[in-house]
């Protein structure tokens, strides 16, 4: 499979990729039917957005890293697959039977392969059964006829009958949900042993109905109990196919799954699960997006607030790469308000450290009068947190670090 790896925002020139024309065609028709989102196309280049994930378009694979890493460091693409999981944006499948130290694309497959064994291991035991009442036309007595019909349709044929019979089949909407899910990832170009094992799921599952459409809020309308506990997994799985895939059919007879998810957005979740966790131990109570009232229903909403028993914090999070190991004038602006907003004194700034080195720089907010006794006084730090350490693994001490930080006066 041809990969093309870019980094967030990154403008890359398309000659140097060595794309067919067919190639670049379905990479524009993905883009635009997206309203370039995630990239655009333009003539010459190809123009990384602010989120990380892949595109899989036949033998085409287009990879979008976050930029705090290297490109050919499969460090990088390791850890943003642990940050994934981490943050349960990825299903994490318990036991865990890979290590959570794989590409994305590793996982897609990994996932894909797991989805076909379980189906043929459901099919093999027995599918759930239900059942329906179809309205059929046929040489033997229905439970229920509709005379109508019957005198309509079978006024030459006194052998059959037109009406309602129960019958016992397997296309429970569990069953069709599978169905679904390996119709889907069949689209798709895998590596032998995938194709394989999609190849006898498909076989398994093949007298099963499959729906035009499954939504999120069937999924969410699932309520598993002993009768249908072994399909959780299975379901897991379809899920990750039908939403998170993003499944959908372009022109020429082209398929596309596709994962994305906002980088700022994910270093987010990354920093409130660990400040969580921190918290928890350090028995601080902990806030996510405290509203801050300052103008009629106007608010602001800082990311974290936390307070312990003898101070109030307000930290925020940020997806960037500041120069100088400094933070820019907008951010500084809207760390003082928060900080006029609340009761809070300490505030921190958090963003993430392109090296190795767990960084901190501090100062007082400056006033045009000196401050009296008795007022307080706002002190903001920058935290610069590293993510992957040097072996890629995904970095959990960050919010043990922090809450150690903010003990210190």
């Amino acid at each position: 499979m041809k990969t093309i790896n870019l980094f967030e925002q990154e403008k890359s020139p398309i000659s140097s990729w060595g794309l067919s024309a067919e190639e670049l065609q379905t990479l524009v028709e993905f883009s635009e039917k997206e309203q370039e989102r995630y990239f655009s196309v333009s003539r010459r280049h190809l123009i990384a957005k602010n989120y990380v994930g892949r595109v899989q378009i036949g033998g085409v694979c287009l990879q979008i890293l976050p930029k705090n890493g290297e490109k050919n460091d499969l460090h990088i693409q390791t850890g943003l697959t642990q940050m994934l999981l981490y943050t349960q944006v990825l299903p994490k499948i318990k036991p865990q039977k890979i290590s959570s130290r794989v590409a994305l694309g590793k996982l897609w497959e990994y996932y894909i392969y797991l989805l076909a064994q379980e189906t043929q291991r459901l099919a093999k035991k027995g599918l759930l059964k239900q059942y329906e009442q179809p309205n059929t036309n046929q040489p033997r007595w229905a439970n229920r006829i509709d005379w109508s019909k019957q005198i309509n349709v079978n006024a030459c044929r006194p052998t059959y009958f037109y009406g309602q019979r129960w019958e016992l089949n397997s296309n429970h909407f569990y069953n069709q949900i599978i169905a679904k899910a390996i119709d889907t990832v069949c689209r798709q170009k895998w590596s032998n042993t995938v194709q394989k094992g999609l190849k006898n799921a498909e076989a398994a599952i093949s007298h099963v109905k499959i729906p035009a459409q499954v939504s999120e809020k069937e999924f969410n309308q699932i309520v598993f109990n002993r009768h249908n506990a072994e399909y959780k997994l299975i379901l897991e799985l379809s899920r990750f196919v039908l939403l998170n895939l993003s499944p959908q059919m372009l022109s020429g007879n082209h398929f596309a799954l596709s994962f994305w998810v906002e980088m700022p957005s994910l270093f987010e979740r990354y920093i409130k699960r660990q400040l969580q966790e921190s918290c928890i131990k350090a028995s601080w109570r902990f806030e996510y997006q405290q509203k801050l009232s300052f103008w009629k229903n106007q608010s602001q909403k800082p990311d974290f607030y936390i307070k312990n028993t003898q101070k109030s914090y307000i930290l925020d999070a940020k997806w960037k790469n500041p120069q100088s190991a400094t933070a820019n004038g907008d951010d500084l602006r809207q760390m003082f308000t928060y900080g006029v907003l609340s009761e809070a004194s300490e505030l921190l700034l958090i963003y993430p450290q392109a090296g190795e080195n767990y960084q901190i720089i501090e100062d007082f907010f400056q006033k045009a009068t000196p401050t009296t006794e008795g007022e307080k006084k706002m002190r903001l730090r920058l935290i610069f947190i590293q993510l992957w350490d040097e072996k890629g693994e995904l970095n959990l001490t960050n919010g043990d670090k922090m809450v150690a930080e903010m003990k210190k006066n």
